[in-house]
């Protein structure tokens, strides 16, 4: 992000993140079954503003890297921005 850019942080919808998040990783599961996926950033922590971005954490095997970026390309962009 450029330093004169300005973030837009909205007031905590955690619930609503929160859903979304657990969508989400449902989604990414599908693909890739022994993912460990874990909400983090602002839209994790109740009652924070944060930017209206869910992010996701996804690990693998160091062995399953090459899968997962081929299977990660067949999800929504959506999806596979946030991860």
């Amino acid at each position: 992000m450029a330093s004169d850019e300005r973030v837009t942080l909205v007031a905590s919808e955690h619930e609503a993140w929160a859903r979304k998040a657990a969508e989400m990783a449902v989604e990414i599961l599908e693909h890739l079954p022994n993912a460990k996926i874990e909400h983090i950033g602002s839209t994790s922590v109740p009652g924070l503003p944060a930017k209206p971005v869910v992010d996701l954490a996804v690990g693998m095997a160091a062995g399953e890297i090459v899968l997962a970026g081929r299977e990660l390309a067949v999800l929504p962009r959506e999806v596979v921005n946030a991860v």
